[in-house]
């Protein structure tokens, strides 16, 4: 039984994998206590993702938060009914609390409840595990590396010089991609401003990937709007297009303060493409250079500047970590068989 997260590839192919394994699955959005009341016993696992969608509205006011609360009781209650149960029940923390959390305080202390309950916490990095332990106050939790993306994404059909052209991009330049959902954590403003410092006309920066909300779209384009560089696709891309824009570029970046999970990450080392990434996070725990240049706070402009003058790995050195990490290995510590 694993909640689901409705268009999220992460779990369309952990499911497949479970299912590999000889597991049948039953997808829900919203864990209630019924589910777990009349499934299985002993067969049964529940696999929590994101409680904060599951707690969580787009409502305002006070209905809202009786809202909140009302979804919160109902999921702790469902967890706590299948340990008594005597289910497997497993947490994948994808990150600490939520990225734009309108109650910090009180996702926390969800949180930290649903963190006693489980049967095992699992994170997707030894770094991620260390900081859930020290914020969950839950010792323990072990670590399940994020699986890849190897042939989920449809082939490219056009080539790289085809591709660019449509975008507006010499041949000869290097291009940097800031890929995926566009949200104020990826810290896409200052991604563009750490390229600015660099003056070099063959540098482009892609920025492509649909908005959180219309202020976030506002900030990167009024980030961009200085520098005719950078080329901003603020919208979904279609599947059929994931790999050809990652054939593009030259390297992907990632301007995060941390990476504790990263879907981006494993998605650009699974298209074969190198990635610049904050140092002592997952993303240098998963990967070494060429295939991983990891960059301390401060130094993301000169590790732009020094993958432009010193091109990072061959594709083949990333798709080599990015098959280090596969779902059947997911699966089987989900389901307590590793």
């Amino acid at each position: 039984m694993c909640p689901l997260v409705h268009g999220n590839p992460y779990q369309q192919l952990l499911v497949r994998a479970l299912e590999a394994a000889g597991a049948e699955t039953v997808k829900v959005k919203y864990l209630k206590v019924a589910h777990v009341l009349f499934a299985r016993r002993r067969e049964t696992m529940v696999n929590l993702h994101w409680p904060e969608l599951i707690v969580n509205s787009n409502g305002r006011g006070r209905l809202d938060d009786f809202r909140y609360a009302a979804r919160a009781l109902q999921l702790l209650a469902s967890l706590a009914v299948a340990r008594l149960r005597g289910m497997r029940v497993v947490w994948t923390v994808h990150n600490l609390v939520p990225h734009e959390a309108r109650r910090p305080r009180l996702d926390l202390a969800l949180n930290r409840c649903i963190a006693r309950l489980p049967t095992a916490v699992v994170a997707h990095s030894r770094h991620a595990a260390r900081l859930a332990e020290e914020t969950y106050r839950r010792r323990g939790i072990e670590v399940g590396y994020h699986g890849n993306y190897l042939e989920y994404y449809p082939e490219s059909r056009r080539d790289r010089e085809r591709v660019r052209q449509d975008l507006g991009i010499p041949p000869d330049a290097f291009l940097v991609l800031a890929f995926g959902f566009i949200r104020p954590y990826k810290c896409l403003p200052e991604l563009i401003a750490a390229f600015a410092e660099n003056d070099d006309p063959r540098l482009r920066l892609l920025i492509a990937g649909p908005p959180f909300n219309e202020r976030v779209k506002a900030e990167v384009e009024a980030a961009a709007a200085a520098d005719d560089r950078v080329v901003l696709r603020l919208e979904r891309v279609p599947d059929e297009a994931v790999s050809e824009l990652h054939a593009a570029a030259d390297v992907a970046a990632l301007a995060y303060r941390d990476v504790f999970s990263s879907g981006a990450l494993l998605l650009s080392l699974s298209c074969g493409l190198p990635v610049i990434a904050p140092a002592d996070s997952t993303a240098t725990e998963l990967g070494d250079p060429p295939a991983v240049q990891p960059y301390r706070p401060g130094g993301l402009a000169a590790a732009i500047a020094g993958a432009a003058e010193h091109p990072p790995a061959a594709r083949e050195d990333a798709l080599a970590v990015a098959r280090r990490y596969e779902w059947s290995a997911v699966a089987r510590l989900l389901l307590g068989s590793h």
